[in-house]
């Protein structure tokens, strides 16, 4: 699985989820999360109106972006990587606009120094 971000293959933490369809639209690694400035201040919120709104700018929020929880399944064809989500009242929401934007902004940090050219 590759960050919708950046591209690479990195420590994921949260997924893209379409609120109304609930499909999957990608994840995001913990580099490209801490691109999402006020991320930890949403939950801090407490008004269900605001909860449902993008923490950047206030529009109606179209993308969850829900922590990941993983785990190791083993069956019988070998181990799986499995993964969960809930979408709650504090889960972080985006707008279209502010996802977009979210893609298309340079990787802020290379803690790995995983990439070949510098940012």
């Amino acid at each position: 699985m590759k960050c919708i971000s950046c591209g690479l293959e990195a420590g994921f933490t949260r997924l893209i989820v379409h609120v109304e369809t609930g499909n999957k639209q990608g994840s995001l690694c913990s580099n490209c999360e801490s691109k999402l400035t006020r991320l930890a201040l949403n939950g801090d919120a407490g008004d269900d109106e605001t909860n449902h709104r993008c923490l950047e700018c206030g529009k109606a929020g179209v993308f969850a972006v829900p922590e990941m929880q993983l785990s190791i399944v083993d069956d019988e064809h070998g181990d799986k990587i499995n993964y969960e989500y809930e979408i709650e009242d504090t889960t972080p929401q985006l707008c279209t606009a502010h996802l977009e934007s979210l893609l298309q902004a340079p990787r802020g940090v290379d803690p790995l120094n995983m990439l070949e050219d510098k940012i």
